[in-house]
């Protein structure tokens, strides 16, 4: 019943139909000693009040913060793992889990706005985080001067616009920082409506196809529990600009 948080509204209601039948029940019935009544009617208030605001209706964001920087990095510099080159932006998302409960099965997913993601990875030190991109497979043509075709190639795992989170728990007070390269596509590499993109042979190897992308919004959706209560989360974020 608490596998999902649509799922979990329906339990409640049913849980909450018990505890208001056990009491009526209590006070229906005529053998019960007066003391046994009043103390099971706390009983069942008490554990009413601990399911609400314990679980019910306990607070458990995610905070988001998300920054985009310039990148200034030399070309080929390692940063954090990353082989950084000239066409590529800094962006960093931060999710904090500001709670005094430990945050358990988040599956997030980062989209990112007006830009692709070309390399990710996790410059914190919470165990169990898997990024997954949702990549594409783009496809180029190599044309010569005249327009004839040198070369075809299919590039994957190059660059995506999606990256999933998972993570088995986040501890409480803690959070996962994640760096992103992004880019965008250069705008001399047109897109014919088979979706080839076309980059001409003149450019000076390597070919130009990337330039810096800052993206301006990032979307981030997906679930997660807290002591097995189910959460949802769909929210568009602003990105800091520095």
């Amino acid at each position: 019943m608490f596998s999902s948080p649509g799922l979990f509204w329906w339990a409640a209601g049913f849980i909450y139909a018990g505890f208001a039948a056990l009491i009526m029940d209590i006070l229906c019935e005529s053998d019960i000693h007066k003391w046994f009544r009043r103390g099971g009617l706390l009983l069942l208030i008490g554990l009413a009040l601990v399911f609400s605001f314990g679980i019910v209706f306990y607070k458990a964001p995610i905070q988001i913060i998300a920054t985009s920087y310039g990148g200034k990095y030399k070309s080929g510099e390692l940063v954090y793992g990353i082989l950084w080159d000239d066409g590529m932006s800094d962006l960093r998302v931060d999710m904090n889990n500001p709670s005094e409960r430990d945050y358990n099965h988040l599956d997030l997913t980062i989209v990112t706005v007006k830009a692709f993601i070309r390399d990710q990875k996790q410059i914190t030190n919470i165990p169990g985080v898997i990024l997954i991109p949702m990549a594409h497979e783009l496809h180029f043509k190599f044309l010569d001067k005249s327009g004839e075709t040198k070369e075809e190639k299919n590039y994957s795992n190059v660059a995506h616009d999606g990256l999933r989170v998972l993570c088995d728990r986040l501890p409480k007070k803690s959070g996962i920082s994640l760096i992103l390269a992004t880019s965008t596509m250069n705008p001399a590499v047109p897109i014919d409506r088979n979706g080839i993109y076309i980059v001409t042979w003149d450019f000076a190897p390597p070919f130009p196809i990337w330039i810096k992308a800052r993206a301006s919004n990032i979307k981030i959706s997906g679930t997660y529990s807290v002591w097995n209560r189910p959460f949802a989360d769909e929210i568009t974020y602003q990105v800091d600009q520095q």
